[in-house]
């Protein structure tokens, strides 16, 4: 990519005519733009002398800036590796949110920017954000959407505004279904939101096994962790692309796991610490904040009312999702592995309908410590936290000694 070349870095002061006087007497050029200043600056592209950043935005210039800035997007976008659906995903929802709020700016614009004012969803109609291109989708914007588009970039907190917040379905309110019911019946208040629907048939696993392993719970926690972490990741639309949606579950649960056991709440923490984390990289803070977040949606699964049945539908989700990746899978191993995970999945679903309907109390000891383990990891954060403020705070005082001495000496 082309950089910016000075020429000279010298302060030109703000006197027009002394500068045309010394211009004159130095060979040193105006600045092409606004004609007041030394031009410190040339641009690569077009060789225009310019003093400025506001002059090198300016109108006039439009041209080399637009495709200095579509080339720093595109070789930043690249250095990354090339991007993911997500991350596509996430582009095309700031455009979109960016064109409904600038609807009635475009409407008043002149006659000369009625270009401008074509819905953007007709212009990225024929896309598909599976395979688009960065470049294709800059294309496709015009130059004021592209100008606020960089800015809006710039403002990690606008970007934030403008993405939909996601809030999962086990964080709203809990359904509130007839003090009498059968729970096997399908909650008709649940049927038209976005929690998850019980299957027609409860499976029963009286029928599977003989007797009922006490580590099954923590398993079952293990399930709802990788669950949870797959919903947040794709933001609730884990059936847009169900092939991703299979990998994820892949690397975060043990469902496509050999044998394994967990036997305690550390052993579940740390075997899902270790699926989140990169291979051969130490545990950070975001990862162990995010475990906490983990903790905590599991924790308002377990603790909805017995009639929502929440755990129950969690794992009928996790079963569905299975059998709708199996069902795509075009490779027999591939197909075989989903199949075996979709068997687990199902076991399970079985095993939290027991203990919805039996044994709810077996659960108890997983939420007590799964509560304990909260607060000692919001703990734990909160001192990390203390003691590098304090180690910044005693590395900024010491600098500021060492400069001091210096300055003495």
């Amino acid at each position: 990519m082309p950089s910016l070349r000075i020429i000279d870095d010298s302060d030109p002061g703000d006197n027009t005519e002394t500068i045309r006087a010394a211009s004159t007497s130095t060979n040193q050029v105006l600045c092409n733009i606004c004609q007041k200043q030394f031009s410190n600056y040339v641009c690569p592209r077009c060789n225009l002398r310019y003093c400025s950043l506001a002059c090198y935005k300016d109108l006039q210039h439009a041209e080399c800036t637009e495709s200095f800035y579509k080339e720093s997007i595109t070789a930043e976008i690249q250095s990354r590796g090339g991007v993911d659906t997500e991350e596509k995903r996430h582009m095309l929802e700031l455009l979109r949110r960016f064109e409904a709020e600038n609807d009635e700016i475009l409407e008043d614009d002149d006659d000369d920017d009625d270009d401008q004012a074509d819905d953007l969803a007709e212009r990225l109609a024929t896309l598909d954000i599976e395979t688009a291109d960065p470049a294709e989708i800059w294309s496709r914007l015009s130059a004021q959407e592209r100008t606020a588009f960089e800015q809006l970039l710039q403002n990690h907190d606008n970007v934030n505004d403008l993405l939909t917040e996601y809030e999962p379905w086990w964080c709203s309110s809990h359904p509130n279904p007839p003090r009498i019911q059968a729970l096997d019946d399908n909650d008709d208040d649940i049927q038209h939101t976005n929690i998850p629907q019980l299957p027609d048939e409860l499976p029963n696993i009286e029928s599977m096994v003989k007797a009922i392993h006490p580590d099954l719970g923590w398993h079952l926690c293990s399930i709802l962790m990788s669950y949870c972490y797959m919903m947040r990741h794709f933001m609730g639309e884990v059936r847009e692309d169900v092939a991703s949606t299979i990998k994820c579950l892949e690397e975060t649960s043990i469902l496509f796991s050999g044998k394994i056991q967990l036997s305690s709440m550390e052993d579940v923490l740390v075997d899902m610490m270790d699926r989140l984390s990169e291979p051969d990289q130490p545990t950070t803070a975001a990862n162990k904040e995010l475990i906490v977040l983990l903790v905590d949606d599991v924790i308002r699964l377990l603790e909805a009312p017995s009639s929502s049945m929440y755990t129950v539908r969690a794992m009928a989700d996790v079963d569905r999702l299975l059998h709708d990746g199996m069902e795509s899978k075009k490779d027999k191993r591939a197909k075989h592995k989903v199949f075996l995970a979709e068997k687990k999945a199902h076991f399970y679903l079985a095993y939290a309908v027991h203990v919805i309907k039996h044994e709810e109390m077996r659960m108890i000891p997983i939420l007590l410590a799964l509560e304990a383990e909260r607060e000692r990891m919001t703990m734990d954060n909160r001192v990390f936290q203390q003691g590098r403020h304090a180690a910044k705070t005693a590395l900024q005082k010491s600098k500021e000694i060492r400069i001091e001495e210096t300055g003495k000496s």
